[in-house]
Order: structure tokens, then sequence, then C-alpha cells
């Protein structure tokens, strides 16, 4: 009885830990329409920054005024839950960088004035937060009386900024609306593509999540990252403390530094934990800005003023000097 017993608490313990991993595991996801096929239609604007011309994606335009790719986002989003996985409303967010960007046209350095740069993606992936952002383009080709529609489905981390999953397809000729056109078409090649899906998020479980951190020095500080300081009785360089702040809080000490000078330093591929804890001590989801939050707090016991910025979700940048 007491082998039954223990047993079957191992079981009960082990279902429990399967159904919380399960729902911990499924990705938020928003479908968003391709540059590709906003640049095809029309729907972007050229904006200048720096010298360079960016063309800058046009959403909100896109679902005003083409009901086709409103439709087929909102028949996307069906698939997906059907599948599992939870699906952000473009739409409704759209509404939120509305006002977000707003706010930020009034935010500006407090050295020089400059005004933050960010596009359209950038702003909709923050305010959103998506884990993964599905890419469609597809086009219709009318032959006699039917339609043919072929699509390109692209999942990209909306972290890393990698492809994780993609497939492309073309669907069969019929004469029915494209939205039927589109599922018969995605549902022929979306187990292999969800497939992908969790195995990535699975690996951002195991090994953490990808993020950049980028470090820099405000022209008027008084301190570079050669500038040495006490550590744990020792004299070492700044560069070298902070170098052992990423050893110590990424998964499995998963980092790589990209480059360094006296003025800047940047990592990529660190691998940030998927879960953290608050200030009040409760375990929450882990992001770029909270993850270097304790980074900032060392430089500070140091006496050194930064200032901390997110460029989108997979991006931070702390600059030494001024808050």
């Amino acid at each position: 009885m007491r082998i039954k017993s223990i047993l079957l608490a191992f079981f009960t313990i082990l279902t429990f830990v399967y159904d919380v991993m399960g729902q911990a595991k499924q990705p938020t996801i928003m479908v968003v329409p391709s540059d590709i096929w906003c640049i095809r239609n029309g729907f972007y604007t050229e904006v200048n920054i720096d010298g360079e011309t960016i063309k800058s994606m046009d959403y909100a335009k896109a679902l005003q005024e083409n009901s086709d790719i409103r439709v087929l986002i909102s028949k996307m989003g069906d698939i997906m839950a059907s599948k599992g996985f939870p699906i952000e409303s473009m739409e409704q967010r759209l509404k939120d960088l509305a006002t977000d960007k707003s706010y930020l046209s009034l935010v500006t350095s407090k050295a020089d004035g400059s005004s933050i740069q960010e596009t359209e993606i950038d702003i909709l992936n923050r305010i959103a937060q998506p884990d993964i952002i599905m890419d469609l383009d597809y086009e219709i080709k009318r032959i006699g009386p039917k339609k043919q529609i072929s699509f390109n489905l692209t999942a990209i981390d909306a972290y890393s900024k990698k492809i994780i999953s993609g497939n492309t397809g073309v669907g069969s000729e019929a004469n029915v609306p494209i939205t039927t056109l589109l599922e018969e078409a995605v549902l022929s090649y979306m187990d292999n593509f969800v497939y992908g899906l969790q195995n990535h998020f699975n690996d951002m479980f195991a090994k953490g999540r990808i993020i950049d951190v980028e470090l820099k020095v405000f022209d008027n500080s008084a301190i570079d990252f050669e500038t040495e300081f006490d550590y744990n009785g020792q004299l070492a360089e700044l560069a070298e403390i902070i170098y052992v702040w990423f050893e110590d809080n990424t998964v499995e000490g998963r980092f790589n530094e990209k480059s360094r000078t006296a003025t800047s330093i940047i990592y990529d591929q660190v691998r940030m934990p998927m879960m953290g804890k608050s200030l009040s001590g409760k375990e929450r989801a882990m992001d770029a800005s909270r993850f270097v939050n304790s980074l900032v707090q060392l430089l500070q016991q140091y006496n050194i003023p930064c200032k901390k910025i997110v460029r989108g979700q997979g991006k931070v940048l702390i600059i030494l000097g001024e808050k």
C-alpha cells in the first residue's frame, strides 16, 4: 500500500507538472501582413532616418482599406486558435499603437533633445508583446471563373527576429471565397508549421530566450568600460565586472560578447530566462527590460548613473553617465 501511495503521489505530481508546463509553453502569436504584401499593395510610407529612406508599413491603412487581408488575418487567428495557440488581435493593438506613438513623440533625451526612432513593427511588438510574429503574404490568381491562392507563411521570433518556421504553398483552383481557399491551402501545411513553433518555444524554456544587450557611454561621462573598480576585494575593469554579471544571470551562462571597446560593449545571443521574480517575489514572465534591471542596480552600486532604453522586445540599450 505504501508503494502504491508513493506511485500515485508521483504520478499526480507528474500530471500536474505536465499540465502546468503544457499551459506555460503555449506562445502568444500575432498574424501580420508581410512587408512584401504591404509594399506590393501600396500600404506603406517612406520616412527619412539619418539620411536613409526607410519604408514603414501602414498596417492600419491596410486593415481599413483591404477587406481581404482583414478577413484572412481573422481566419488565420481561428486556425491557430484551433491548434491551441493564443492569438493577439492586431486590429485592437493598432488602436493602442496610435495612442503610444503620440506619447513617444513627447519623449526626448535630456542631453540634446533627440527623439526616439522606432518602426511600426517595433512599436507593435512592444505594445502587444507576442512571442511570435506570423508574417502572411498571399496572392490571388484568377483562372477563368475560378480563383487560386498562393501563400507564404513565416513565423518570426519577436525577440531575436529569427525565422523559426515557414511554409509556402498553392491552393487548388475553385470558385469559392478566398478565406476558404486560404484555409484549405494552409491547413495542409499547418501540422509541420505548428511543430516548428512548438519546438522553438520548448527550446526557449530549456535554454532561455535570445535577446541583445548593448552598453554605451555618454560623451560627458567620467568613466568608461576600462575604468577600474573594486570587485570582491580586487581591482577589475568595469567591462569585466559586467561580463561576470552576464555569466551569473544568463541561462547556463549562454551569451556572446560580440564586441568590446572602452566606450561600447555589444552582447548578442544572450539567453535570458523565460521566468523571473517580481519585486513582490512572485514568479512572472521575464522580458528584456526586467532582465537587465539587476545589471542597472549593480552599476548604480558603483555610483554610475545610467539610462535604460528598450528597443522593440529583444534589444536593450544601457547608456552610462546619465539617467
